[in-house]
This record gives structure tokens, sequence and C-alpha cells, in this order.
């Protein structure tokens, strides 16, 4: 955790000295971690609060506020960042949605939205309607992902001339600023996350401490497009092992992938090929599409509705031996529901019958 620590702080940073809070790239770094994903959104949520204290304080205390502009927004984020924190969430679908939003938010960092025109005549007004929805969108967003907003909500602004650079920079600040203390006090509604958080006080302390730092250094000259990059960087690394692609049994044995690679197998957990090693975690067993079987080995505790005859996925890659090497298990969630990708692989088999489970 040292390592992470010090990326957290780093990060914190570079952020700070150009007006962010740095949210996307804590999240990729979470993951990579391999931290509870549960956990990801009140951390990210936690850093950007304070990264972008000390602008937000610095911005106001310039004059740079500007309240018409901001309070739109804010009716709208505010009650749904509650909404969104306050929502479970499954993994997979948290996942979907983290990879969107970080790919977006480093794309985003690319263009330099800030130069124009800065006669007051060219500002183009938003109509209130408007701005409450996007605020609502992005509060949404904010609340169940943990991204705090401002680096989506400032390049709408510019985009539409909404004021001077120096208001909408303020605005963003304060936006992520707000956004993120509501979409904290929906994370903690949820047990899990109340009783996980007090375990990392250790990143928010890095954060502070380079926070204040890149408060202080007030590094104008780093370009956007360099934290693009690295957030690009990071999400490709990230989210590289969840690029995997599903194959069934008999896919695997006509048409065999390469060793290393990975990959998800889906089928039937076969008729008396469950054993189990006397360590009691690592489990032999076959899985199925009724028409050919591939070995698979696991080490870890299984689903509680792993058994025999039942669908499951599994997730990890091919072993030199041929044997499937599991670092994932996915068992039904439910005793009347097939797992899609396993119903379809039996399908292609020939062997699928319709009153199964």
């Amino acid at each position: 955790m040292i390592i992470l620590s010090i990326l957290f702080f780093v990060t914190a940073i570079l952020y700070s000295s150009v007006g962010f809070g740095g949210g996307s790239t804590y999240l990729a770094l979470l993951f990579i971690w391999g931290l509870p994903y549960y956990i990801f959104p009140i951390i990210a949520l936690c850093c950007n609060i304070i990264v972008v204290s000390g602008n937000c304080f610095n911005y106001i205390k310039a004059g740079n506020l500007n309240l018409k502009l901001l309070i739109p927004y804010l009716i709208g984020s505010i009650p749904l960042a509650f909404i969104g924190g306050s929502l479970p969430i499954e993994k997979k679908i948290f996942e979907i949605l983290l990879f969107l939003v970080l790919t977006i938010a480093g794309t985003l960092l690319l263009f330099n939205f800030r130069s124009y025109d800065n006669k007051e005549e060219s500002y183009r007004k938003v109509p209130i309607v408007i701005s409450i929805l996007i605020g609502g969108v992005l509060g949404f967003i904010s609340g169940v992902i943990g991204i705090g907003g401002g680096i989506f909500l400032s390049p709408i602004l510019f985009l539409i001339r909404a004021s001077k650079p120096k208001h909408i920079v303020t605005v963003a600040s304060v936006f992520i600023l707000i956004n993120s203390l509501s979409g904290i006090i929906g994370q903690l509604t949820k047990n899990v996350v109340l009783n996980e958080i007090q375990n990392y006080w250790f990143l928010l302390l890095a954060v502070l401490i380079g926070g204040q730092i890149g408060n202080f250094l007030n590094l104008k000259i780093f370009p956007t497009r360099i934290l693009a990059l690295v957030t690009a960087c990071l999400v490709i690394f990230a989210f590289q092992d969840n690029l995997v692609f599903f194959y069934s049994p008999t896919e695997i044995v006509k048409d065999p992938v390469p060793v290393g690679q990975r990959i998800r197998v889906g089928g039937l957990v076969e008729e008396g090929s469950v054993v189990s090693k006397g360590d009691g975690l690592t489990t032999h067993f076959r899985i199925t599409d009724l028409s050919e079987a591939v070995a698979v080995t696991y080490t870890g505790i299984l689903p509680s509705l792993f058994r025999e005859g039942q669908g499951v996925i599994v997730q990890g890659y091919l072993h030199s031996s041929r044997k499937f090497m599991a670092d994932e298990v996915l068992a039904k969630h439910d005793e009347n529901y097939m797992p899609p990708e396993v119903a379809e692989a039996l399908k292609k088999s020939g062997q699928w019958k319709e009153n199964r489970d």
C-alpha cells in the first residue's frame, strides 16, 4: 500500500495544480490494486474534496465565483449524487460504467476548451432546465462511480461559452466539492462502506499532503494533455484483464486458444467431476456443454450455489497442460436462472433442452 499511497500523493499534486480533483486517476489506481470495488467511490470522492478545497478557497477569495452560473447545476446534482451514492450496484455493472467514465474523462482532457474570445458579449446563457438536467446527470454519475463531475462540467461550460474562463474553473471546482459531499453522504448509507473506509486513511493523508503542495506550486505550465495520457494508460492497464472473450468447451477443444490468454469458459459442472484437495481450497472439476468438456482447477472459496449439474462461468487461462486455471468462478444467482452465455454455449452444442433448470 506504500506504492499506492505515493501514487495518490503524486496524483493529488498534479490535479490540484490544474483545478481538478483527480477522481478518474484515483479510481483507475484503486482498480489496478484490486481493492474492493464498493469502496472505490467513497475513497475517490473524499480525495476530490481534499484536493479541490484549497482551490475553491483561493478562487472564491479572488472573487471568481459566479453563483448565478453554478446554482442551477447544483440543484440537479446534489439530490442525484446522493441517490447515486446510496444505490447498491453489482461489480460487473460498476466496472462497465467505470470503464466508460474513465475513457470519456481521459478523452476530454486531450482538448483545450479554454481558448476563446474573452469578451462578455460572446457568452451564451444556458436555459435553467438544461443546466439542472446536466447537473443531475453528472451528479448521479458522481455518486455511483466516485468522480467529482468537474472534469465533465468544465468542458461543457467552455464549449457553450457560459462565462469567463476564470469563472468556469471556479464553478467546476465548487461543483466537484459539493457534488462529492453529497455523493459521500449517499455512500455512507451503505453499512459495508462505512465499516471499510477507516482502513484506507493513509490514502486520504497522502492526498491531503499532495493537494496542499499542488496548490502551493500552482503548476500552470503543466499541460492537461499529460494528465489525459496518464489517465488513458491507467485505463488500458486497469481494464486489459477485463477484455476477455467467452468460449464454450467445444470451441476450446476444436480451436484451442493460446496458453496463458485470459478467457471465460461457460457450461455445466459435469456430474461426478468435482474433487476437492486436502487443503480445503483447491477444487478440480470439469465444465461441459454436453458435447465436450474442459478440466478446471480453482483455488479459493466457491460460490454457495456451485454444484454438479449447475451452470457456471469461470475466468482464467489455459495452462500448458491444457487444464484451465480459474481465478474466478461465477455461479447463477437464482435457482431458476441460467447465465445467458452458458445457455448460448449449450444451444450451440445442439443438446440444449428448453426445460432445463
